[in-house]
């Protein structure tokens, strides 16, 4: 193959995609709800935790910051909720940032909304440092690249480039996710599930019991590891998309209960609707 075929082939992969419109929208919108879902999930106890004589108030988190000698790991962590003490105020952000969300995927004539939106998400995350989990992630490279693609949906190659940034992005998760597994000894054993539903303060469901038997647990182990391998290539191949795409999907939302880490993984079978085969068509 030539030098300008390899470079054609290179640019219709990442910039020739067609449909994106159609197969971005229902991931925008799937994104907007969780960021709502994010900024209410704060409302109760913002106060208590951020405000100027929180648990984690400006003062509080800088003194600590300071003896522990953290300033520079976290000197990028920038956030205007940093200077606000007023529980009020605060409550103002997170609501700003569920309206920025809802109107996100209706407002179609500017990418102004998401990119509030994701600067807004970015300022609460950094302001929780110290208590925020993984779900932030998600939510702030999925917005991120959506925010990339047109918002009216139209043609363009930026909605090409924001669906193969997601489908990439996807792929390089679930396969370090599954590598990582493979590192650990527990996953070789076949008790890595019960890791992931051991008994914790946050935990939602309580399904230990449910794993007492080997087989199950056993079963469990060596499938979540093997679809975490296995899918990232099923949703490169035309063929076989429609499977890789249902079985990352169940592997997203299985995930979701046995961990408890409901935002996570329900966010990456969000995201992972960019895979899904447009109109029953197998192509990329």
């Amino acid at each position: 193959m030539s030098e300008q075929q390899t470079r054609s082939a290179w640019d219709r992969f990442w910039f020739g995609q067609v449909g994106t419109g159609v197969t971005l929208r229902p991931v925008r919108i799937g994104m907007a709800v969780l960021a709502i879902a994010y900024f209410g999930s704060h409302w109760a106890d913002i106060g208590r935790w951020f405000s100027g004589n929180g648990l984690l108030g400006g003062e509080t988190v800088g003194q600590f910051l300071l003896e522990a000698q953290l300033g520079e790991a976290v000197r990028w962590r920038l956030s205007p909720l940093h200077w606000v003490e007023s529980t009020w105020v605060l409550r103002g952000y997170l609501v700003v940032g569920m309206l920025l969300a809802v109107a996100w995927p209706w407002v179609r004539v500017t990418r102004a909304i998401g990119v509030a939106l994701w600067l807004m998400v970015i300022g609460l995350a950094n302001r929780a440092f110290m208590i925020s989990g993984l779900e932030e992630l998600v939510l702030v490279w999925g917005i991120a690249y959506l925010v990339i693609a047109p918002p009216d949906g139209s043609e363009h190659w930026t909605g090409s480039l924001a669906l193969r940034l997601i489908q990439v992005h996807l792929t390089l998760w679930l396969v370090i996710t599954g590598l990582t597994m493979l590192s650990a000894e527990a996953w070789w054993d076949g008790t890595g599930a019960m890791a992931l539903v051991a008994p914790a303060e946050d935990r939602r469901f309580d399904l230990v019991d449910s794993f007492s038997g080997a087989m199950l647990l056993e079963g469990t182990t060596h499938a979540v590891v093997l679809v975490a391998l296995v899918a990232p290539v099923l949703l490169w191949l035309p063929a076989v998309r429609s499977l890789g795409f249902g079985l990352a999907t169940f592997w997203s939302l299985g995930l979701a209960l046995l961990t408890s880490q409901l935002a996570l993984f329900i966010g990456l079978a969000v995201l992972l609707w960019a895979f899904r085969p447009r109109g029953g068509s197998t192509s990329a």
